[in-house]
């Protein structure tokens, strides 16, 4: 049977069997926090704990050099979509 394909941040791919396509249970009923797509990954930006949020492949996170960090790095921390904004 296959493994689960969800890549868990620090720790590397899920060894949890695959119950529907390409996903464990644990899995396959997380969304991105960006676009609501099924996620793929955890965020593995580290500030004084791993975010972990749940991410799609066509979406990451950056850090707003123009923003205070806060004392553990989270406050200038954002999720967003790799591809270009077509909002006006």
């Amino acid at each position: 049977m296959a493994k689960c394909i969800f890549d868990v941040a620090w720790c590397g791919r899920c060894t949890a069997e695959a119950t529907e396509g390409q996903f464990c249970d644990k899995h396959k009923v997380l969304i991105c926090v960006v676009c609501g797509k099924q996620a793929t990954k955890e965020c593995d930006y580290a500030g004084q704990f791993v975010c972990g949020a749940p991410l799609c492949d066509e979406c990451t996170y950056f850090n707003d050099p123009g923003k205070a960090s806060g004392n553990w790095g989270f406050m200038n921390h954002q999720h967003v979509s790799k591809k270009p904004s077509t909002a006006l």
